[in-house]
């Protein structure tokens, strides 16, 4: 199924590379624009999708999304 592949390609994409920290602006603004876009519309995409996927992509927010965007 090319959709669940997609979802794990994504899925180990986010744990690679959420948290990179690179010393060039150009590339902080990049990836900041990159992060607010799949965390305004992930949420979106969890609900239009099949069980299987939603399993990798929540495991996205869960783990990573979740933890480091707001470990408070």
């Amino acid at each position: 199924n090319i959709q669940f592949s997609v979802s794990l390609l994504f899925n180990n994409y986010i744990r690679r590379n959420w948290m990179q920290k690179e010393n060039s602006n150009l590339i902080l603004l990049r990836i900041s624009k990159i992060r607010i876009a799949i965390k305004e519309n992930l949420v979106n995409i969890l609900i239009f999708v099949l069980s299987n996927i939603q399993l990798q992509l929540s495991e996205v927010v869960s783990l990573l999304i979740a933890e480091n965007d707001f470990s408070d």
